[in-house]
């Protein structure tokens, strides 16, 4: 008789500021959300995946996976992944029911939540079956980043999976990506996020946008002669770059800046200054580092425009995706559905855009 199915959750992420950074060991300010993914697994008695999705199924092997399309990426890649790291030759096989609350190409980092469930589910099961050392929360994340940078083809950052392993209730992390270490940062009672929709799906790994992105700023920095861009602390060091290297370059060292800026405004619960670096931030993401689009410029615009709201900007790697906004905590809720419905008027769209209220949730675990 098999055994009994072990549930586990890893959450997506917001980022309230630090985009693009997170591959330049920057500073980011993710929290985990509410939304996530979750996984029912069992160890199966077989040597591959038996993976379950609302209305669809599929078998995949683990040692020998090759890459294929979709979610089967996220979660062969993962399993192969992690076989690896942990040396075994012959990992147990699993049956793996996946649901997910995250919509994809929102920008809310649905694919972190798919790896890290996926990550975490078999690396407990193997634990549990003797094969295998205990889960490490800081290996799990940066096992995840490389099977998408691997098997998908998307050369992320390692802030979307490191905030779904680490977040905490109720509070952001400042996340220092080259220490890959976190301070907790509490978020201020009388202020909310909430997060649209611009209904440009963003699709990293396929458009190769992102990449071309990243790909840039390496080579801005190899020609300022710098190990890292923590070395470079000031725009009069820029001075030997032009054209887009140079606009990207001068977005990595005010994007690092403005976090910085972003976490002392929460501590101090200076929601107006947060606001304004926000806005800043979405200048940035769109004159200089132009990963913006006019669609999303132009919900930026209205949200910003808001009186409830404190500032706006593009959240995630670009090209679509979602705005997120700092608003007044009392009545959130209203003021997502009031702009959502602007959006979609302004769209003239039947369907009213994907829109919520973000909690700063917990991160990855097994649910009782």
């Amino acid at each position: 008789m098999p055994l009994p199915a072990r549930r586990f959750f890893a959450p997506g992420r917001m980022n309230i500021i630090g985009e693009h950074v997170d591959y330049c060991d920057g500073f980011v300010l993710p929290a985990a959300i509410q939304l996530g993914c979750t996984v029912d697994a069992r160890l199966s008695g077989t040597d591959e995946l038996a993976v379950q999705l609302p209305g669809e199924t599929d078998r995949l092997a683990i040692s020998g996976f090759q890459p294929s399309r979709g979610w089967r990426n996220y979660v062969g890649g993962m399993a192969q992944e992690l076989a690896r790291d942990l040396g075994l030759t012959a990992p147990p096989g699993a049956a793996l029911s996946i649901a997910g609350s995250v919509p994809q190409g929102a920008g809310l980092s649905s694919s972190a939540a798919l790896e890290i469930s996926v990550g975490l589910a078999l690396w407990t099961l193997w634990h549990a079956a003797g094969v295998a050392p205990a889960p490490d929360p800081l290996r799990l994340a940066r096992l995840a980043q490389r099977a998408e940078h691997i098997a998908v083809g998307n050369p992320c950052g390692i802030m979307d999976q490191y905030a779904s392993v680490f977040g905490v209730a109720g509070q952001a992390l400042m996340l220092d990506c080259r220490a890959l270490s976190h301070e907790a940062v509490a978020l201020p009672p009388g202020a909310a996020f909430i997060l649209i929709d611009s209904t440009v799906p963003h699709e990293l790994a396929a458009n190769g946008d992102y990449a071309g992105v990243r790909d840039d700023i390496a080579a801005a920095l190899r020609l300022l002669g710098a190990a890292s861009w923590r070395d470079v602390t000031g725009l009069d060091q820029l001075g030997g770059l032009a054209g887009s290297l140079a606009g990207r370059a001068r977005h990595v060292v005010t994007e690092i800046a403005r976090t910085r800026a972003a976490r002392s405004a929460l501590e101090a619960g200076d929601l107006v200054t947060l606001g304004a670096l926000m806005n800043d931030g979405h200048s940035s993401l769109r004159d200089d580092l132009r990963t913006s689009l006019p669609q999303v410029d132009a919900l930026q615009v209205l949200m910003a425009a808001h009186p409830s709201v404190y500032g706006a900007r593009m959240m995630g790697g670009g090209f679509g995706g979602n705005v997120i906004a700092a608003v007044d905590g009392d009545g959130a809720e209203a003021v997502a559905a009031e702009l959502a419905h602007a959006w979609q008027a302004q769209l003239r769209q039947a369907d009213l855009p994907f829109h919520v209220v973000c909690t700063a949730s917990a991160g990855a675990r097994e649910l009782s």
